[in-house]
Formats: structure tokens, sequence, C-alpha cells
């Protein structure tokens, strides 16, 4: 009986229009406890190419002592996982610290950035670290391998909060980003009969707008380019199951227009030297892509035992 319900369920949503199926499918990723990310940010050019990847696994935690290995999450059950969502939903407060209560949210996550151009020695740069967040603090982890040493960053939750501003005093002061975050313009994409594809297109100047009147660090920006302005995302669905398979994005038009905002405020090139990059931005390309896996996976991060007792220490300043 089970399955049977279950594909009337599909059969239902798979009816529903392109934004409503999408705020379900949304909905049903956040019913999850745990997920894991692998994004990829990739730059090409004449003089060479960037490419960035990123790949992280988030579980949602009950409190835990640590082990003899160290610091291991234990994945909390549904029943709590609903109450959270509940209570984020009925409520007007943004604050991630008091929105996870007595909770954890425990991340494990590789980044690779590699940059390749015969103008400039290539660049490999290649991180593993651990972080955690609870009603207290953020604290990250990673492994110098220059220093052969355990890096224990923190941030106490007061601070963070403080630093964040507005966006987190009340729900009213964030409707604007909100809206536009959630409320995109949603179309079907090219589907097929297993996976049904939505294409999300968002106006960045009306989020920037957003995000600049939420804290008074960030500077006011306009793109007066419309196709710049536009990004636009194919979100891939799994009609069976209804999770998000990937999401992939061209964002070149913007990529170009930002970095020819950047070169045309160079105090340090010439007008020849302008020309020369002017032109190679031009001819450059930058897409991502997303790939979502094993949402609700039983699984766990173990936070070494160094890395737990090693002291904290401040973020870098950016």
């Amino acid at each position: 009986a089970a399955p049977a319900a279950a594909a009337v369920v599909t059969e239902s949503a798979d009816a529903l229009d392109a934004a409503s199926y999408l705020k379900l499918v949304q909905q049903k990723s956040s019913e999850s406890p745990t997920q894991n990310l692998d994004m990829t940010c990739t730059v090409n050019s004449a003089i060479g190419n960037a490419v960035a990847n990123f790949k992280l696994a988030c579980i949602l935690s009950s409190p835990v002592q640590p082990t003899k290995e160290g610091l291991r999450s234990k994945v909390i059950d549904a029943k709590t996982v609903e109450q959270i969502n509940s209570e984020s939903k009925n409520s007007s407060n943004l604050n991630p610290f008091e929105n996870l209560g007595d909770n954890v949210l425990f991340m494990e996550g590789d980044m690779n950035l590699s940059i390749n151009s015969p103008l400039t020695n290539n660049h490999n740069i290649k991180d593993h670290y651990y972080s955690k967040m609870d009603k207290n603090s953020y604290d990250r982890y990673k492994y110098d391998e220059k220093q052969k040493k355990w890096i224990h960053n923190q941030i106490k939750a007061e601070e963070l909060k403080a630093g964040m501003g507005k966006f987190l005093e009340n729900g009213a002061a964030n409707a604007d980003i909100l809206s536009a975050l959630v409320n995109p313009v949603v179309e079907e994409g090219p589907s097929t009969d297993t996976v049904r594809s939505l294409i999300v297109t968002t106006n960045l100047n009306d989020f920037w707008k957003a995000v600049s009147k939420m804290s008074p660090n960030v500077p006011a920006f306009e793109i007066d380019d419309p196709e710049a302005a536009t990004l636009s995302i194919q979100i891939d669905v799994d009609r069976k199951t209804m999770k998000i398979l990937r999401e992939s994005g061209d964002f070149t038009n913007t990529m170009r227009y930002v970095a020819h905002a950047l070169l045309n405020k160079s105090k340090t090139m010439n007008e020849m030297q302008k020309n020369m990059f002017g032109a190679l931005i031009n001819t450059a390309t930058a897409q991502f892509e997303v790939k979502i896996s094993e949402i609700g996976a039983e699984q766990y991060v173990l936070i070494p035992k160094k890395a737990i007792e090693t002291p904290a220490t401040p973020f870098p300043k950016p």
C-alpha cells in the first residue's frame, strides 16, 4: 500500500505549475537533517582558466559528547526536524543560532581552487576542513600542511549577530531580500520522463538592493545592462523522489559586466593594458553547477580530537 500511496502523491505533485512545484520540492528538502553538496564554478578565458570546486556534507545533529576519536555528530530524529521547521516558518526571526536551539550543525568540506594562466604562476589550493555551529559560536577547524598543525578559528554568536546587523533584527526588515530569494520567476525547463527541470530567473539588482539595505557595509551597486542583471538557474528534480539532483547556470554576462566595472576603476593600468584585458574579458565565459546527493542519508561527521583540543583563535580579518 505504501508504494501506491507514494505514486499518487508524486503524480499529484507533478501536475502542479512550475512555481508551486518548486516550493514543494524546497519544502521536502528542508525536512531532511542531512545533505551533501558538490559545487563547481568555472571561468574560462583566452589566457587561462580558474576552477573552484567545493564539496560539503551538512548534518543537523542532536547535542553530543566528545568520544576518544573526537566530536561525532548524531543525526536528530524526524520529529525534531519537523519541530524546527515549524518554529522557523511561524517565526519572523531569521537568527540561525536561536533557530538551532540545543542542536548543532556539523559540516565537513573540501575546497579546491585551480588557476592556470601563462601570465602568472599556476595556483592550486586544496583545503579540508570541519566546522560546527551551535547557539554559542561558529567554529572552523583546518589542518595547515605547511605548519603541520590544526588551526581552530571561532566567532561567538553575539559577535556574529552584531556584525550581521539589521539582517537578524526582524522578519519585516528582511521582506525585500526574502521575496527576491523565494519569489523569482519560475518556468518549465527541458524535462524528461524521469527528471522535471525548472528555470528560475532572478533580477540581481533587486537582490543587491535588498542586501545593501540590510547592512551598511554593503555598497550600493546597480547593473544597467538587463542581460547582465538577470541570472537564470536550471533546477533538475527527480520526478519519483522529488529531490533536487542538480542546479546549473551561466553567469557570463554578469561576470563580464562586473569585470569591466572593476577594470574601468583601475588606477594601476594604462589605456593599452585596459584595452588588452577588456578584450580578454569579452571572450571569457563563466558557469556554475551544484550537484545534490544523499539527502537524508544516515551518516555522521567526526571532528578529530586534536582539532577539538586546539585552542580557539579569532577568524582572520578579510
